[in-house]
């Protein structure tokens, strides 16, 4: 299936989900810093991202956290980011998509992927819309 390519969005919160997930790819591979992610993510989940990507994503790698580097990260949206409901009176959204993520490494030859069905939940405060909650069900974890 050929990947999506993002178009304009509808809602400012869609764009987010754009957004935030380029810089994850960038933060898994050791190319972005921490502090950048609090740009789309609320406190807990920057915490929660920075575990899986230097815990659970380089044991699953078999990379030592010093060898992010060595991650390739490749995501492509099967079904794009599209608005599921919004609380205005909350200023809050919830979002949903179907991504695809594949991460390889040549240190030792290691390809993951999966293809997830994510929701998240939004909330807009000074002007801005921030991730504080997602789900993610895996759909298959066959590579593309």
């Amino acid at each position: 299936m050929p990947p999506v390519v993002p178009t304009l969005a509808a809602h400012p919160a869609v764009d987010v989900i754009y957004q935030a997930n380029e810089q994850l790819k960038g933060f898994f591979q050791g190319q972005e810093d921490i502090r950048a992610l609090e740009a789309y993510w609320e406190p807990d989940l920057v915490e929660q991202l920075s575990n899986f990507a230097g815990v659970r994503l380089m044991r699953l790698m078999r990379l030592a956290p010093n060898q992010r580097s060595a991650l390739r990260v490749q995501m492509s949206y099967v079904k794009p980011p599209a608005l599921l409901d919004e609380v205005a009176s909350k200023n809050e959204v919830v979002v949903s998509a179907r991504e695809y993520w594949e991460y390889t490494t040549e240190v030792n030859r290691v390809r993951l992927c999966e293809t997830r069905d994510y929701q998240y939940w939004l909330r807009k405060t000074d002007d801005r819309f921030r991730i504080y909650a997602y789900t993610g069900r895996l759909i298959s974890s066959r590579c593309q």
